[in-house]
Parts: structure tokens; sequence; C-alpha cells
């Protein structure tokens, strides 16, 4: 899931085929069919597996004052910002003080 993540983060889903995330994952490309048949399986998968950790988090910043939460989610969401840019999201650094 991880080498697949990083394969659609990095190439879009349609630049990303079964055989781009078994080269990155070392998984033989049979092994990937027994599970995926097809690459939208595989999508799907990864979706799910991004719903699981959106949740995840979700649930750990439930606790934390309005701020904090927002704060502590941007934080995750744009862990990326060769990602972020990639959906649109330019970050700006700010300078340290």
């Amino acid at each position: 899931m991880a080498a697949a993540l990083r394969h659609y983060r990095a190439f879009g889903v349609g630049g990303t085929t079964l055989k781009n995330v078994s080269e990155a994952s070392a998984v033989p490309l049979g092994n990937l069919y027994y599970y995926f048949k097809t690459r939208n399986e595989l999508a799907l998968a990864v979706l799910d597996e991004c719903e699981h950790e959106l949740r995840t988090l979700l649930r750990q910043l439930a606790p934390l004052a309005p701020p904090a939460w927002l704060s502590a989610y941007f934080e995750w969401l744009l862990a990326d910002p060769d990602a972020a840019a990639r959906l649109g999201l330019h970050i700006r650094h700010r300078k340290p003080r």
C-alpha cells in the first residue's frame, strides 16, 4: 500500500500501473494480481487505506482545542509540500525568527 500511495502521489492515478507498484514495492507482479485483479481495484484499496489513516488522525485530534486541532491537521495534510503543490496547494514556508 505504501509503495502504491507513493507512486500515485508522484505520478497520479493515470500514471500508475500494477507493474510500477510491483517494481516499487519489490512484490512480484503475480502476487499483486492475486490481490488486485485490475488497476482500479488497487486504486480503491489505496483510497480505503487513506480513509483509514484520516479517520485515525481525526480520532487522535478530537480532544484538541480548535486552534491546535487545525494546526495538527494541516501539519499532517501538508507534510509533503510537493504532493500538496500537485493538488494545487502552494505552501509558503515562514522564515525562522
